[in-house]
């Protein structure tokens, strides 16, 4: 499985037996810095060893290699214990994609006027992806925002010259047409679920504002390349409309991707949130802080929930454009993710969507790994998580209690569910250590059998 940095992943090791006693101890990794090394500022007593430039890296972090006595929690007894190793196997991924379809998504991808739209585009590098990405483990299925209240075949068309409509309406031009819609002072002048856009000469706006709609896929989550003509077909039935709804889209998305988690528990799913701008409506007289908000509680939402659903963000965002760069990064933190995969529409849109697709994928798939089944019932307080540099050293990654509890340097690895509260599914990787392992290469095993190591106080 080749990684998002290009390295490929190892992550089969034969079945072993490893012997480890209360007095034996090597340094746990994780993401550091350049030659540093340790935790907390703790003086080093152990030898530095960079990885091998020629086998997987160049520079480094630092590796503590210490003889001295285990000032982690005791593996035993006293008494040498066996752990069985097996190897680390990857979750499948499905991606429940949410696709920006509105008004704006029709500018040039580009400096030019005769550029692309940045809707061609961004169909185009989906296309892409799918040809040319890896696609065992991987499915994915896609919904777009905004999505009418009242389909748009059943208004009126008008002329922009003879801007003429029934009933003192309004001759309103989107994207694709131009069409008749209610004249309003307050949304209660429109219909059921619409709402009245003031700031724009006092328009019905039929952009639903109901997250149950983008809750249902246009194409159902399904897995690569088989889904891939599905996909396809429907961006071409597709094209900029609108406003951006973006809160009760990305809710909607996130509680399809939570069901959808439940009923598939073996594989990893999360949302990604395609967009080429900020919120505008939804509600339509929020302001743009208000919008940004309401989009970040249901990326919040989603991490919160149960399960718990990330949501990756790609941005299409004008060089220097930071308000809009900096909320799309609010949005994507408030999703589990970091930070948005911001793309520049004047440069090639077509690649830049299909490597931040690419991007996603890799640093989902090399970092979630199966509980392994024993057949029998698993101790979970006897789990150990080892890394094989590509030079072949090994390396214990040490257990945290949760994502917040992840070591800033060190990193390391935790269940998606306190095995004090619930049942685990998942071992997952700190942030940290699941940057190390994609930049530097190597293989991931868990052994089962010795007691847990919980690092160095």
């Amino acid at each position: 499985m080749k990684t998002a940095v290009g390295l490929w992943m190892v992550f089969a090791l034969p079945l072993a037996c490893m012997a480890c006693s209360a007095n034996s101890k090597s340094g746990g990794y994780g993401g550091g810095t350049p030659g540093g090394g340790g935790t907390g500022g703790e003086p080093q007593d152990a030898a530095v060893i960079v990885p091998d430039s020629s086998t997987g890296g160049s520079g480094g972090t630092a590796w503590n290699v210490d003889s001295g006595p285990q000032d982690a929690e005791p593996l035993g007894d006293g008494e040498a214990c066996s752990a069985t190793s097996q190897a680390a196997e990857p979750y499948p991924l499905d991606m429940y994609v949410m696709m920006d379809q509105s008004g704006s998504m029709s500018d040039p991808a580009g400096l030019l006027p005769t550029s692309p739209t940045k809707w061609k585009a961004v169909a185009a590098a989906f296309n892409s992806f799918m040809q040319n990405t890896t696609s065992t483990g991987l499915s994915m299925g896609i919904q777009y925002f905004p999505l009418p209240v009242v389909p748009w075949s059943q208004f009126a068309a008008c002329a922009s010259s003879d801007p003429q409509c029934p009933n003192n309406g309004v001759c309103l031009t989107t994207a694709s047409s131009t069409i008749c819609t209610g004249a309003c002072t307050t949304s209660a002048d429109c219909g059921p679920g619409q709402e009245c856009v003031v700031s724009t000469s006092g328009y019905c706006n039929n952009d639903s504002c109901d997250y149950a709609v983008y809750e249902t896929p246009e194409v159902e989550i399904a897995a690569l390349p088989g889904v891939a003509p599905a996909i396809s077909a429907s961006l071409a039935q597709h094209g900029p409309m609108t406003n951006t709804p973006s809160a009760p889209a990305l809710h909607g998305a996130i509680e399809h991707a939570r069901q959808w988690a439940t009923a598939h528990a073996d594989h990893t799913t999360i949302v990604v949130f395609a967009t080429d701008g900020m919120p505008s409506v939804c509600p339509a007289d929020g302001t743009e802080a208000q919008l940004v908000n309401l989009t970040k509680q249901s990326a919040q939402g989603g991490l919160n929930g149960t399960p718990p659903v990330k949501t990756f963000v790609i941005g299409v965002v004008t060089p220097g454009d930071m308000f809009s760069t900096n909320n799309l990064n609010a949005i994507a933190q408030s999703g589990g993710t970091g930070q948005a995969f911001i793309l520049n529409p004047n440069q090639d849109l077509t690649t830049q969507f299909s490597q931040a697709l690419e991007a996603i994928r890799g640093a989902t798939m090399n970092c979630e790994f199966k509980i392994p089944d024993t057949g029998t019932a698993l101790d979970y307080g006897k789990v150990n998580v080892t890394y094989t540099a590509a030079n072949t050293q090994k390396y214990p990654v040490y257990y945290v209690a949760s994502e917040a509890a992840c070591n800033p340097t060190d990193g390391g690895w935790y269940y998606d569910v306190d095995p004090s509260a619930g049942t685990p599914t998942k071992i997952l990787l700190c942030p940290q250590s699941c940057a190390f392992i994609q930049s530097y290469g190597g293989s991931i095993s868990i052994e089962l059998g010795c007691k847990t190591q919980t690092g160095p106080k």
